[in-house]
């Protein structure tokens, strides 16, 4: 299992489905296995 820790960005091209993220990227977060977090800090930057 591995953790990962998202940039603002990354979790809103995540949040929104946008293309801008390569296929091996989404698949590495689509994987059930990994661990997504982010950043209470993300909120306030949105």
């Amino acid at each position: 299992m591995d953790r990962y820790l998202l940039d603002t960005h990354i979790a809103l091209y995540l949040m929104t489905d946008s293309n801008e993220l390569e296929r091996d990227i989404r698949e590495l977060f689509d994987d059930c296995n990994n661990l997504l977090y982010v950043s209470t800090v993300s909120a306030q930057e949105i």
